[in-house]
């Protein structure tokens, strides 16, 4: 229980920083259930908002693509939230497909190494290929 309020202490700090109303303060809990990562996305989108405000010439190259937080709505940060998890998930589908390729790679290898024939291992890996597709 106390994890639940300090993390609710957290989020509350964040809102009253960056002065956010009811529904972005309860959307920014939404996202904290559905996702930490989606989560920590939007905390460190929030800090390089309030340290591009003390940083004036670098900051307003940066500031002119980020929006600012207190001027998102409730359903753009839960949008950005979602965003975040689908590129999230496709980057992990990419690297489970190039992991499976690199696997069909080295066993390609290794059986040419041991001395079997290259019709084999071609055979092998466009069967194992299609599996993967």
């Amino acid at each position: 229980m106390r994890e639940f309020a300090s993390i609710f202490e957290y989020i509350r700090e964040i809102s009253f920083k960056n002065q956010l109303n009811k529904s972005q303060f309860w959307g920014i809990i939404d996202i904290k259930n559905t996702s930490a990562e989606a989560f920590q996305h939007i905390v460190n989108y929030t800090q390089i908002e309030n340290a591009s405000d003390n940083d004036s010439s670098s900051a307003s190259e940066k500031s002119s693509s980020i929006l600012p937080l207190r001027d998102m709505s409730a359903r753009e940060i839960k949008q950005k939230a979602e965003n975040n998890i689908k590129k999230e998930i496709k980057e992990k589908q990419s690297r489970l497909r190039y992991t499976q390729i690199m696997k069909l790679e080295i066993k390609k290898i290794i059986m040419i190494r041991l001395g079997f024939s290259n019709d084999k291992c071609s055979k092998t890996k466009a069967t194992k290929a299609n599996q993967v597709l």
